[in-house]
C-alpha cells in the first residue's frame, strides 16, 4: 500500500499504460489558491512518483476516460461561469507529458459519465441535461443521439457489454437505459432503485448489474423481465465510486465515509476491505490494468494505491489428500 498528497482536490483518477495513473482536480474557477489541473504519476510497485503537471486554468477536470491503448483520454470539465461543460481529448507524449490531441467534440451540459468500449472503437458520454451520445472512435461519427428525460437526475455510470452490442447507462433518479447498438438502437429503460452505477457479466449472454447507491445490487436476466436483487448493504453510506476488473471478476466500491471494498462479482461477497483509505469521500476507484492494485482518490487530495490480497484460506490438492486421509481413517475407526 502507498499514499501520496497531491496540492488539490481530485476528481477523477485513471490508469494509463504502463502502470501511469492520470488524475485531475483542482478548486475550480474560484479564487481559492488552489489550481486547476491534470497530473500523470507513475506506479512504481511501492510509490506513486509524480512526473508531469498540465494546467487547465479556470476548468477543473471533472471525469476521466481512458482509451484501451492507455494513451489517449478524454476529460470532462466542470461548468462555470464561462461555458456549461466540455469535453476536451488528451494524450500522453513520448517525453511523458500531456499534450493536446486537437480533436472536438460539442456538448452542451457538463458531462457527468464517460466510457470507452472494450475494443476501443466507439466512445459514449452523457450529460447533466440528459442528452446522451455514442460516437465511433476516431472518426467521431454519431451513433447515438438520445435525449433522456432524467428530470433533475444525472447520468452516473456507462457501460458497454463486452462485444460492444450492449450499452447501459443509470441515473440517479431510479432509472437504468440500455440500448442495443446494432440494428435500430433500440432502448429499453429499466426501473430500478436509485440507480447508480451498472456493469455488463464478461460471457456471452452478458447479464446486467445495477448498484443502487444504498448499496443493493439487482441483476437482470436475458430477457430484462425478471430480477434478482441482493439486499445485503456492503456500505453503511452510500456509494460515491464504483469500479470493475478488466476480468470482470472483481468490483471495487468507495463509500461516502472513506472506505474501499473488493467484491467478488460471481458471488457478491467481500473479499477485501480497506478501511478509512481516506478521510474524505472517494471520488475514484479503479483496477490496474493486470488487476493485481487499485487505485483510490478523495477531495482531501489524497491518491492512495492498495495491493490485492487474496483469500487467506485455499484448498489446494495437498489438503483434498489429507482430508481424505482423515476422512478414511475415522471411518476406520468407527467400523472396528
Amino acid at each position: 500500500m502507498a499514499r501520496s498528497t497531491l496540492s488539490v482536490p481530485v476528481f477523477c483518477a485513471a490508469w494509463a499504460k504502463d502502470g501511469y495513473v492520470v488524475c485531475g482536480g483542482g478548486g475550480g474557477a474560484t479564487r481559492s489558491g488552489r489550481g486547476n489541473m491534470l497530473i500523470l504519476a507513475r506506479w512504481t510497485g511501492y510509490a506513486m512518483e509524480q512526473l508531469y503537471t498540465r494546467s487547465t486554468g479556470l476548468d477543473a477536470p471533472y471525469h476521466l476516460a481512458i482509451h484501451p491503448n492507455g494513451t489517449d483520454f478524454v476529460c470532462s470539465f466542470i461548468a462555470n461561469e464561462w461555458h456549461d461543460g466540455k469535453l476536451e481529448f488528451f494524450r500522453l507524449a513520448e517525453d511523458l507529458s500531456i499534450e493536446s490531441a486537437h480533436r472536438e467534440i460539442v456538448v452542451t451540459k457538463e458531462q457527468t459519465a464517460m466510457s470507452f468500449s472494450m475494443d476501443g472503437t466507439m466512445f459514449a458520454t452523457a450529460g447533466m441535461n440528459g442528452h446522451l451520445r455514442v460516437y465511433k472512435w476516431p472518426s467521431s461519427e454519431l451513433l447515438v443521439d438520445e435525449q433522456c428525460e432524467i428530470g433533475s437526475a444525472e447520468f452516473k455510470s456507462l457501460e458497454f457489454s463486452e462485444e460492444g452490442t450492449l450499452l447501459a447507462a443509470s441515473t440517479s433518479g431510479g432509472k437504468t437505459y440500455v440500448w442495443e447498438l446494432h440494428g435500430d438502437n433500440h432502448l429499453r429503460v429499466i426501473p430500478s432503485e436509485e440507480g447508480r452505477y451498472c456493469w455488463f457479466s464478461r460471457s456471452s449472454t452478458p447479464q446486467l448489474h445495477v448498484a443502487s447507491s444504498k448499496g443493493h445490487i439487482t441483476k437482470w436476466s436475458e430477457d430484462w423481465r425478471t430480477k434478482e436483487t441482493c439486499k445485503e448493504r456492503f456500505c453503511t453510506h452510500p456509494f460515491s465510486a464504483f469500479s470493475v476488473s478488466s476480468d470482470g471478476k472483481l468490483l471495487a466500491m468507495g463509500c461516502s465515509e472513506g472506505d474501499v471494498l473488493v467484491v467478488e462479482a460471481a458471488t457478491l461477497k467481500v473479499v477485501q476491505r480497506v478501511k478509512s483509505a481516506h478521510s474524505f469521500a472517494i471520488t475514484a476507484v479503479e483496477f490496474s490494468k493486470d488487476n493485481r492494485y487499485f487505485l483510490s482518490t478523495s477531495l482531501s487530495g489524497g491518491l492512495r494505491v492498495s495491493e490485492r490480497t487474496e483469500s487467506t484460506f485455499k484448498v489446494t490438492p495437498s489438503m483434498s489428500i489429507l482430508v481424505f486421509v482423515i476422512v478414511f481413517f475415522l471411518g476406520f475407526l468407527t467400523l472396528r
